[in-house]
C-alpha cells in the first residue's frame, strides 16, 4: 500500500512538469560495494542535435529520437584499506544513419601502487540495425581478446500508453554464454523501476529507479547483487 501511495504521489508531481528539449547531459555517480572498492563517475553526453522527450520516457529520449552524440566518462577507484590509486577515461560516440547504429569507443585506464604505474588502452566498436522503429540489435568487440569480447545485443522499448511505457534490453556474450537481460517499467515519461537479471556466475540480480524532479533534474538509485559482495549507487543528472 505504501509503495503504491509512492508511486502515485511521484506521478502527481511529475505531472505539472513541462517537458523541454536539451543538448547536453551530465551525470554523477557515487557506487559503495562490500568488497571495499568505492567508485566516482562523471559523464558528459554532448548532442549534436537537440533531443526532445516529447511523447517518450524521459531517459529513452536519445535511443528513441536517434541523435548522434559524443561522450566523455571519468571514473575514480577507491580501494579501501589500500595504496592503490586508479582512474579511469572513457571516449565514445553514437551515430545513427537511417536504421544504421555505430558505436566506438576509447578505453583508457591507469593504476599506481606504491610508485610504480601501468596503464592500458582498448577500443570497442559497435554495429546495430532498427528492425522496427523502436528496437534495435547490434554485435559489439573490442581489441583486447576480440573474439572472446563479441557480444549480442538487443534494446525495445514498447508504448503501454500515452504515458506508460516499457524498455527491454539483453546481451549474450559469445565466450561465456553469459546472458543478461533488463527491463524497465516507465509509469509515467519521467519515473521508472528496473529488474536486472544475469546467469552470470558473479551476477545474480540487481535494482534500478530514476525519478525526473524537474525537467532537468534527475536522481537514480540502483542496487545489485553478486555472489560475494553487493553494490549500491547514487546519482543525479543535469540536462541543458
Amino acid at each position: 500500500m505504501k509503495k503504491h501511495v509512492l508511486l502515485v504521489g511521484l506521478s502527481l508531481f511529475s505531472a505539472n512538469i513541462i517537458a523541454q528539449p536539451y543538448q547536453a547531459e551530465v551525470s554523477l555517480d557515487y557506487l559503495n560495494s562490500d568488497n571495499d572498492i568505492n567508485m566516482l563517475s562523471l559523464q558528459g553526453n554532448y548532442y549534436f542535435d537537440e533531443v526532445t522527450t516529447k511523447n517518450t520516457a524521459w531517459v529513452e529520449a536519445a535511443f528513441m529520437g536517434r541523435n548522434n552524440s559524443a561522450s566523455l566518462n571519468y571514473i575514480n577507484y577507491d580501494f579501501e584499506n589500500s595504496s592503490i590509486d586508479s582512474y579511469s577515461l572513457t571516449v565514445s560516440g553514437d551515430y545513427y544513419h537511417n536504421n544504421i547504429f555505430i558505436g566506438a569507443s576509447i578505453f583508457y585506464i591507469n593504476t599506481e601502487l606504491a610508485g610504480f604505474s601501468a596503464d592500458d588502452t582498448n577500443f570497442g566498436a559497435e554495429l546495430g540495425y532498427f528492425f522496427d522503429k523502436n528496437w534495435l540489435v547490434s554485435v559489439a568487440a573490442n581489441n583486447d581478446d576480440f573474439s572472446n569480447s563479441l557480444t549480442i545485443n538487443t534494446k525495445y522499448i514498447a508504448t503501454l500508453s500515452k504515458q506508460s511505457f516499457i524498455n527491454l534490453e539483453a546481451s549474450l556474450n559469445n565466450e561465456s554464454n553469459d546472458l543478461l537481460a533488463a527491463a524497465d517499467y516507465y509509469w509515467s515519461p519521467q519515473s521508472s523501476v528496473g529488474l536486472v537479471l544475469s546467469t552470470d556466475s558473479n551476477l545474480n540480480a540487481g535494482l534500478r529507479a530514476q525519478h525526473f524532479f524537474t525537467s532537468t533534474i534527475s536522481a537514480q538509485i540502483s542496487y545489485f547483487s553478486y555472489d560475494d559482495y553487493d553494490t549500491y549507487s547514487l546519482g543525479l543528472t543535469g540536462r541543458f
